[in-house]
């Protein structure tokens, strides 16, 4: 935190325990659906705070779902058991963030989408968005949108074998995915999982085609936009006080642990975009209706 003087934030969240990390500077407090921040700033202030949140409703804004299904000879294999013989260890991955919403279809500006996409492939969305002029009539989109997700990943069985996938959800490839792995094994468990998600910025889907046309240009570059919103979003998973037009990242680790009763998922919903005069906007997550911290201040 930069700025000399008093300071008092709010960080919305369903938190159960809050400690300071062992460099921050200041001690964070905690309140019912929140974490404190609050003290005096000589100029520059490092914060950091280690959160403990409550599964029920962290869990269902998590970008990633997945379940694992054993078989040996067929049969079912539970945990606590084990068994020899032939066994299929079956993944789904699946990538939640996806959100539906109104955005604009038209004619836009040739030359301005150009540089968009341009700096969109080498991963920079100016804060505050790109202006782009279009012309008459425009009409209403309706999209589907996800935060891409790189997910890397291993199972490991208590005889040492282990197994290790790497793939890409979103961005033009699909949102689930099954993965099979097969083998024999003697005195085989359920194995242990261990699996990091990374939120990453579309880079497939920028991909326009031979001699696209103006409206092709604004709707690659809207989608764009769009997703790279929601990926802002999972990377600001709770909010940054410190932040004003700096940067944000997050990844998630998932382990696995004894099953619990799966939490009710909260609804999502997409927003729209204006007509005449488009702006295509990643700052805040603006294109989007509400970011993650606001369904904790509703908790």
């Amino acid at each position: 935190m930069t700025g000399k003087g008093d300071y008092l934030y709010t960080v919305p969240a369903p938190v159960l325990s809050v400690s300071a990390t062992g460099d921050s500077e200041s001690t964070p407090g905690q309140r019912s659906g929140a974490i404190l921040w609050a003290g005096f700033s000589p100029g520059v202030r490092l914060l950091g705070a280690r959160a403990r949140l409550g599964l029920v409703h962290a869990a269902a804004f998590l970008p990633l779902r997945l379940t694992v299904r054993v078989t040996v000879d067929g049969r079912p294999l539970r945990r606590g058991e084990r068994r020899s013989g032939a066994f299929e260890l079956v993944l789904t991955l699946r990538n939640v963030t996806s959100t539906r919403l109104q955005t604009a279809s038209a004619r836009g500006d040739v030359r301005a989408l150009e540089r968009v996409l341009a700096m969109a492939r080498r991963g920079v969305y100016p804060y505050g968005g790109v202006g782009v002029s279009v012309l008459t009539p425009v009409k209403t989109r309706t999209v589907l949108v996800e935060a891409p997700l790189a997910v890397r990943g291993e199972a490991s069985f208590a005889a040492g074998r282990r197994l290790r996938f790497s793939l890409v959800l979103g961005d033009g490839r699909p949102l689930t995915r099954v993965l099979r792995f097969s083998g024999r094994a003697t005195r085989l468990t359920v194995p242990a999982l261990l699996v990091r998600v990374e939120p990453m910025l579309p880079q497939r889907t920028l991909a326009t085609g031979p001699k696209p046309g103006p409206q092709r240009l604004l709707e690659v570059a809207e989608d764009a936009y769009l997703r790279a919103a929601r990926v802002h979003q999972y990377d600001t998973f709770l909010a940054n006080p410190g932040l004003a037009r700096g940067s944000s990242a997050a990844d998630y680790t998932y382990v696995s642990a004894a099953p619990r009763a799966a939490p009710v998922l909260a609804a999502r919903h997409g927003g729209g975009l204006g007509t005449l005069g488009l702006v295509l906007v990643v700052a805040g997550g603006i294109v989007l209706v509400g970011g993650l911290a606001v369904g904790w201040a509703q908790l």
